[in-house]
């Protein structure tokens, strides 16, 4: 696991609940059941709105299951750090939900004397720990 990889969790949760709004914009659209009537005649064309805007509710939910599966494949990861400190840090530094906390903030949370470059420091070590783990296929007994 990389820091970059981590730091999608955010966007990831923003993108979610951004085509969870448009579903819901969507299946306004589709359901709503108002005509403009000017008694001027239109286009003759047929156009299916309940159609088209189910497909695109169907490509959204599909999109977030997507989604979904890859913030359930993070959050599973930083969950099962073994070490507890580490563990703490790196849910704070990475999953959150407003904002990304500085890592003053997480040294102050966690105690004990860290200092910001202390759990920066600590949260570094473990994640090129776990990539130089990954090369050798050793990462499972880490986590």
């Amino acid at each position: 696991m990389t820091a970059v990889e981590l730091d999608q969790l955010y966007p990831l949760r923003k993108e979610v609940e951004h085509y969870k709004d448009k579903i819901l914009e969507y299946t306004l659209k589709a359901t709503s059941g108002t005509s403009v009537l000017t008694g001027m005649p239109h286009g003759t064309g047929v156009f299916d709105k309940v159609g088209e805007y189910q497909a695109k509710i169907h490509d959204l939910r599909k999109k977030i299951k997507i989604n979904e599966a890859e913030i359930h494949r993070l959050e599973t990861w930083l969950s099962n750090i073994p070490d507890v400190q580490t563990r703490l840090i790196l849910q704070m530094r990475y999953d959150y939900y407003d904002i990304q906390p500085y890592w003053k903030d997480i040294a102050a949370f966690v105690g004990g004397g860290n200092t910001e470059s202390s759990v920066k420091l600590c949260a570094w070590r473990f994640l090129q720990n776990t990539i130089c783990c990954n090369e050798c296929n050793t990462h499972a007994q880490n986590i």
